[in-house]
């Protein structure tokens, strides 16, 4: 599919083309748009790590994007919605979005190009583009919804990188965010996957609306499953073993995979979900913010 878009310049100045296929730089096709980027609280390892981990059917992330595309809601209605994923990583989201909106135009960005490249085969048509939020190509309101699942955790300045997304939407847009809940929570599974900080729903909140946004949507995800959650981080924050990078990278995988395709659980979430269209969750191991601008 193509778009009106007007793609921003690479280093050295030079316009990219995108031919709905793929990018077209200075007569150089390449799947993926690559622009500068400075240190990020991500690697490919991370991202190999979870894939392997967690693949497409972890109850939390399917649960997550259903969420995601629920939230997007009546952007979804429009005739030709822009929708641009940050942190877009494996495409598991960009994939389901993709078979629910055919007539959408949707584009996936990450800080690391090695993942978009595999992805750029499993996503033909889909524009993928590397680039640090903080240092965003994009100068004007182009996007109709943005979605960010997990990735503010991993980005030292956060407001900046709010203020980058509320720059790049359009009035009337909605920006789905997610993160990870409780601050007094953080323990070596954090510090593993690079998480700067983990979230309190009302400093998210506060720092989404200082940002300019309307809040629309504020709740968490995992209700039913914090109570174990919590107790198992509060455990792990008291024990600080002498682990090797290895040992605890086995430990995260293990940690990750716990569930992942229960039918139970993944039963239990289609339940919150459903009940967190009339309510709002207290607590929970994620944060939920859809914001709108105005």
């Amino acid at each position: 599919m193509q778009s009106s878009i007007e793609w921003p310049a690479i280093d050295g100045g030079l316009i990219p083309q995108w031919t709905g296929e793929e990018f077209i730089v200075d007569s150089t096709k390449t799947p993926v748009l690559c622009y500068h980027s400075t240190k990020s609280g991500w690697s490919e390892e991370l991202t190999s790590l979870h894939e392997e981990s967690a693949g497409s059917e972890h109850y939390m992330d399917r649960a997550s994007r259903k969420h995601a595309i629920q939230s997007l809601g009546a952007v979804l209605q429009y005739p030709s919605p822009v929708i641009l994923e940050v942190g877009c990583s494996s495409g598991f989201f960009l994939q389901a979005l993709k078979a629910r909106a055919l007539h959408a135009f949707l584009i996936g960005s990450d800080f690391i190009a090695d993942p978009l490249i595999e992805l750029s085969a499993r996503l033909p048509g889909v524009p993928l583009l590397q680039f640090d939020l903080t240092q965003c190509p994009f100068e004007e309101p182009l996007f109709d919804g943005i979605v960010l699942l997990n990735v503010l955790e991993h980005i030292e300045d956060d407001r900046l990188a709010l203020e980058k997304v509320y720059r790049m939407l359009k009035p009337g847009g909605v920006a789905v965010i997610e993160v990870p809940a409780g601050p007094h929570l953080y323990d070596y599974y954090d510090n593993h996957l690079m998480h700067y900080r983990r979230y309190e729903l009302s400093h998210l909140t506060r720092l989404v609306r200082d940002t300019g946004f309307r809040i629309n949507e504020a709740s968490h995800l995992g209700f039913f499953l914090y109570p174990p959650f919590s107790l198992a981080k509060r455990i792990n924050r008291r024990k600080t073993p002498a682990m090797s990078s290895q040992d605890k990278k086995l430990l995260v995988s293990k940690n990750i995979q716990t569930g992942a395709g229960n039918p139970v659980l993944h039963g239990l979430m289609n339940v919150e979900l459903l009940l967190g269209r009339y309510i709002q969750f207290p607590a929970g191991i994620r944060c939920l913010v859809v914001a709108g601008k105005t």
